[in-house]
């Protein structure tokens, strides 16, 4: 005998088994009790979310829309964020510390505006 012969003769005692079948019965039986599902089990959630994401674009174009002066806002700060992030190096972490001072300029501006005196109706400051 060779030995390969004597491995193989070796290894034949280890070698797995099928599993045996009722257990593939016991196996397939819940399966395919799920399978005579009907298919509408998941049709209205899939409905559901297939309106949320349709009403979620039509509200963000009727605000874009609507407030057309916001949407020149972003681009300019888009535009003067690549400026900065350009200014800055241009690589990743350029453009970090570019959205960093940007948020500060930001907070500052909105500090600023809290000071100011407000107007009433006919536009005349009260203090």
């Amino acid at each position: 005998m060779s030995a390969d012969e004597d491995l193989e003769r070796i290894l034949q005692r280890y070698r797995p088994v099928g599993p045996p079948d009722e257990l593939r019965h016991r196996v397939g039986e819940p399966l395919a009790q799920a399978d005579a599902r009907p298919a509408r089990s998941w049709s209205l959630p899939a409905a559901a979310a297939a309106a949320a994401i349709v009403l979620y674009a039509l509200a963000a174009n009727v605000r874009d829309a609507a407030m057309p002066e916001r949407a020149a806002e972003n681009a300019a700060r888009q535009t003067r964020l690549i400026e900065l992030t350009t200014t800055l190096g241009g690589d990743a972490i350029a453009r970090e510390a570019a959205e960093h001072l940007m948020e500060l300029e930001e907070q500052i501006a909105r500090a600023e505006r809290a000071r100011e005196p407000e107007a009433d109706i006919e536009g005349v400051p009260h203090e």
